[in-house]
């Protein structure tokens, strides 16, 4: 845990801001993704490194959904299993893979919203995330700070 917070507020172009005041907590998102990582092996989990996937087919036993039938290139392929975490990132790569009713792939273009972030220091904060609506920078999303701790942001 990277800070504990107070809530978010929207700030709007006009400078009007609307608060949401529930407590909680910033993570450091790399030392929680290596934990969380860690917690699944240690209950049973496979995780399985340098391998590409190039395939998903929807597992059905008795007419009900039961896991995917995974294939590519690997030491472990094919993969049978329950769940399975596409820690490709903007790649997206799964949502490419699983197809829909009509045969047509979840994310057939592979869309993604272009975003950049970037660590501040020594930025005040009052303990909330802020999420500015502004449309001159942001034309169909928004800008965000994230306060950590030690005054990052």
């Amino acid at each position: 845990m990277s800070m504990e917070v107070h809530g978010i507020r929207v700030i709007f172009p006009d400078g009007t801001e609307k608060c949401l005041t529930e407590e909680g907590y910033v993570l450091e998102k790399h030392l929680f993704e290596r934990w969380i990582a860690d917690e699944a092996v240690a209950a049973g989990a496979s995780m399985y490194l340098n391998h590409k996937i190039s395939s998903m087919e929807r597992v059905e036993e008795g007419g009900r959904f039961s896991g995917w039938l995974c294939d590519g290139k690997g030491d472990n392929f094919p993969i049978q299993a329950k769940i399975v975490i596409d820690a490709s990132g903007v790649a997206a790569v799964c949502s490419k893979l699983v197809k829909l009713d009509h045969d047509k792939p979840l994310n057939e273009m592979g869309k993604v919203v272009a975003g950049m972030q970037y660590e501040m220091l020594e930025v005040p904060t009052d303990g909330y995330l802020d999420f500015y609506i502004w449309p001159e920078y942001a034309e169909k999303g928004y800008l965000w700070m994230i306060p950590k701790c030690d005054g990052r942001a």
